[in-house]
């Protein structure tokens, strides 16, 4: 084993010459080129979902519309309900008999 370990990274590994330092610099160059390159798309990534999260809020907002005047109003009844059959018929019988009970009494 050895006791001296280098202290300096450029002690440890000889430096290129001639076409091997063209080869290195040009593979050095490729790697940051898609580096790069990946950044990039995954900035558009991250920008294209922020504009699909954007209209899917505004297509939620608009189907809900809560600015509108569509908005229920708090009153007394929510909504008119016509009645016909023999609902109806049971329903006017039933009044009048209490009517005339009542107006015995």
């Amino acid at each position: 084993m050895s006791d001296q370990i280098p202290t300096d990274s450029a002690e440890a590994r000889p430096v290129p010459t001639g076409d091997n330092w063209e080869q290195r610099a040009a593979l050095e160059r490729i790697e940051l080129a898609a580096i790069n390159e990946q950044r990039a798309a995954r900035r558009w990534r991250i920008f294209f979902r922020f504009v699909f999260l954007a209209i899917l809020a505004i297509a939620v907002w608009s189907a809900f519309n809560f600015t509108s005047d569509k908005v229920a109003k708090s009153a007394r009844y929510t909504a008119l309900v016509e009645l016909e059959g023999e609902f109806l018929e049971w329903r006017r019988k039933r009044g009048q008999r209490e009517r005339g009970a009542r107006q015995r009494v």
